[in-house]
Formats: C-alpha cells, sequence, structure tokens
C-alpha cells in the first residue's frame, strides 16, 4: 500500500494506463462523495491510496502528514492542488473545487510535474491566481491527445465556470480520453 504521492517520490511519474485507471477510481470514489453532500477539499496526491492497481480517495481525515523540512516542497504541492477559490480563502467551495484538485493530481501522474510549481508560496500563489496552466505537452515535452489535453485545460480552469459541473461529468469526459486514446473499457 502506498500513497500516489509516495509513488511519486520515487517514480517521478506514473505510466498512462496505470493513470486512467487512478483517476477514473478517484473521480468514482468524488462522485459517491459529492452525492452524500460532502465535499474532499483536500484532493491532492497524499490523499490517493494505490494498491494492486486501484485507487482510493482518503478522506482527509485518514491521512495526516507533518510538513518538515524534508516535506516542504510536498507540501507547497499540496498547496498546489487547491483550487484558485481555495487560495483566495472563499468560503463558498462547492465540487468544482474538488475536480480542480483531480486536475492537478492528474497533471502530476501524467507529467512528474505540477501545472504551478514553485519553492516559494507566493510566486505559487500567484501563478495559480494569475495564469492558465501550461498545456500537457509543454510540461512534458512530449505531444499529448487532444483529449487528455481538454480534461486537463477544463478541470485545471482558474474559473470554477469553465470547470466541469461534476465528478460524474468529469468521469465521462475521462473516460471518453482514455478510451479514445488507450482503448481502455470504460
Amino acid at each position: 500500500m502506498a500513497t500516489l504521492e509516495d509513488r511519486l517520490r520515487v517514480e517521478g511519474r506514473i505510466a498512462v494506463g496505470e493513470v486512467a485507471r487512478i483517476v477514473r477510481d478517484v473521480l468514482v470514489g468524488l462522485g459517491d462523495m459529492h452525492a452524500r453532500g460532502r465535499l474532499h477539499r483536500a484532493i491532492r496526491p497524499a490523499y490517493v491510496l494505490v494498491e494492486e492497481g486501484r485507487a482510493r480517495l482518503l478522506d482527509p481525515g485518514e491521512r495526516r502528514r507533518s510538513c518538515d523540512v524534508e516535506s516542504y516542497e510536498w507540501a507547497l504541492t499540496g498547496f498546489g492542488c487547491m483550487a484558485p477559490e481555495q487560495v483566495r480563502g472563499h468560503s463558498e467551495l462547492d465540487a468544482s473545487a474538488d475536480i480542480y484538485g483531480v486536475g492537478v493530481v492528474t497533471f502530476l501522474a501524467l507529467t512528474g510535474t505540477s501545472p504551478f510549481a514553485s519553492k516559494n508560496a507566493l510566486a505559487l500563489i500567484s501563478q495559480k491566481l494569475d495564469r492558465d496552466p501550461p498545456s500537457l505537452s509543454d510540461v512534458s515535452g512530449k505531444p499529448w491527445p487532444p483529449a487528455f489535453e481538454r480534461f486537463a485545460r477544463r478541470a485545471l480552469a482558474r474559473q470554477r465556470e469553465g470547470r466541469f459541473g461534476s465528478a460524474t461529468e468529469a468521469l465521462d469526459a475521462w473516460k471518453s480520453a482514455c478510451v479514445r486514446w488507450l482503448g481502455l473499457p470504460s
């Protein structure tokens, strides 16, 4: 049993076929959580448990990680997974904030880097609030299929209105991208 954070520390990035299954499982779990009227509010690699080809989204209460000198960069990654409205301190959050977190986790797993990265928290905030995320292709240096680029761009939209309206909608788009490019069953 390992978290996605543990895997990314060791492997850098995850194979596309495995990312397809991880993101699918996370979105299914998130959809269940939203159906019960709950938001996660902290989706990041430390809250994604990966075991035997399956992923499970951990409840924030299940996983606590202290921030020490060695994990400072990963603490910033957790901060980097927050939606812009969370960074601004908006108290009225909706499912789109969780969708943003899934977008960052997807981006990290596919490319090995965050769409917004800095060792300085203020620079990270500025990037997140003032810039659109880069494309998967620009960050990884290799072309990604348009369906994957569209998924990442929409999940990571700065304005919540530009994101998927629900985990189910995001899951449908993700499955469609995976079926088209990877030939994986939906």
